[in-house]
């Protein structure tokens, strides 16, 4: 089951017009405690943003959520953001393989690497195996990070917004 954040059209003067109702920790939690059938409920954050490496840039979509294994997402090298480096704030982050080949090519080894998202400091911990089949790589754009981090850092102070809540069993 996946809960996403509401989003409403309307038309005005300006023409169409949307706004979006996102979602809350404080649902999540809600969320977390009458789901008892399901093995994980994963909170999901998404921002765009900015990653430089060495002055190289790659600027792509950028997603943030707290466990990958609810998703299925192997690891190839290093490991996943755990729940400690979500309680702790950790300026970590899990890269896909299209980010790793933009920034760091095919011959340099990213895991302890400094990349900089919106011009903060970011530890590599651990690179996706890719999702692809036929020919066609999915989710290797993609940057997991802590999501109290990326609501946080890339969100704003105070920020408790969620963009979607998925369970799995």
């Amino acid at each position: 089951m996946t809960v996403s954040a509401q989003t409403s059209f309307g038309f005005s003067r300006g023409g169409l017009q949307t706004s979006s109702t996102p979602l809350t920790n404080e649902e999540v939690d809600a969320i977390t405690a009458l789901a008892t059938a399901v093995r994980y409920v994963a909170p999901q954050y998404n921002s765009n943003g900015t990653v430089v490496y060495s002055g190289k840039l790659h600027l792509r979509r950028s997603t943030a959520q707290v466990y990958g294994d609810v998703r299925n997402w192997e690891i190839e090298r290093g490991r996943f953001v755990s729940a400690e480096d979500n309680a702790n704030l950790a300026t970590v982050v899990v890269l896909g393989q299209t980010v790793v080949e933009d920034l760091f090519g095919t011959t340099l080894n990213p895991i302890g690497q400094i990349v900089r998202i919106n011009r903060q400091n970011y530890e590599v911990v651990g690179v996706l195996k890719s999702k692809g089949q036929t020919g066609f790589k999915i989710g290797t754009e993609i940057i997991f990070m802590p999501i109290r981090t990326a609501q946080l850092k890339l969100g704003g102070a105070g920020n408790q917004d969620v963009s979607q809540i998925s369970t799995y069993k």
